[in-house]
């Protein structure tokens, strides 16, 4: 059997399946628990996760369609390595949606919601001491959604969120360098330091410049992970 599974793929059986598998998928792919280049068997997974082979095929289908999955007839279906190219569309997308949240952000967020959001940054920093990589990204997930939601509440970040996976690979690889990890709480507290300030057009600086430090994440990674990235 594969490397799936290490870790399992948990369904509600009282909820529609297919989207469950497309969401247990793409997060294993994002996460980098799905290797880049890493073979997907239809009935491993199907026998894995004890559905049929119908809704597997069609979450991997649409996997195909982002980006994250190969598709070969006769060959196999694989995980897709990371496109340089993929991961700056992705940062660019991003990047549009988020200076556009942090700066209603900056003209419109209450009390409330700044000490709300002050306390995942403290979180954040509470959690390097414990080296637990899946809550550091998920951490840093929720600061970002905060904002959005802060604006809209329905679908704004779920389309960021579906934007951001080709560069969440690249992220997610780069949370085990511990000077990234002190970096990333300086430069929250530098965006929600400007939006407390109500400075729009420091608040904008703040998050181009904590976004755009995944270029940077990328040449390292890249060093480091040869064979995830193509050639």
């Amino acid at each position: 059997m594969t490397e799936f599974q290490a870790f399992e793929f948990k369904i509600d059986r009282r909820a529609s399946i297919a989207p469950q598998i497309n969401a247990l998928l793409h997060q294993a792919i994002v996460s980098v628990r799905l290797k880049p280049g890493q073979i997907l068997k239809e009935r491993e997974l199907s026998e894995q996760m004890e559905v049929s082979r119908t809704p597997i095929r069609e979450a991997l289908l649409r996997l195909a369609d982002e980006g994250l999955v190969e598709i070969f007839p006769q060959a196999g279906t694989y995980v897709s390595r990371i496109s340089v190219e993929a991961v700056h569309e992705s940062q660019f997308i991003r990047e549009a949606m988020e200076v556009a949240t942090v700066r209603y952000a900056a003209q419109t967020a209450p009390p409330d919601w700044l000490q709300r959001t002050e306390r995942l940054v403290e979180d954040y920093e509470q959690a390097i001491e414990l080296g637990d990589f899946e809550e550091l990204f998920e951490l840093d997930e929720q600061f970002h959604r905060s904002i959005a939601e802060l604006r809209y509440k329905t679908r704004l970040w779920k389309i960021t969120n579906s934007a951001k996976s080709h560069m969440d690979r690249v992220r997610r690889l780069s949370v085990p360098y511990r000077e990234r990890r002190v970096e990333i709480v300086r430069e929250h507290s530098d965006v929600l330091q400007a939006i407390g300030e109500r400075n729009e057009s420091k608040a904008v600086a703040a998050m181009r410049s904590h976004l755009n430090t995944v270029f940077t994440d990328l040449e390292r990674v890249r060093k480091e992970y040869q064979e995830y990235f193509v050639s």
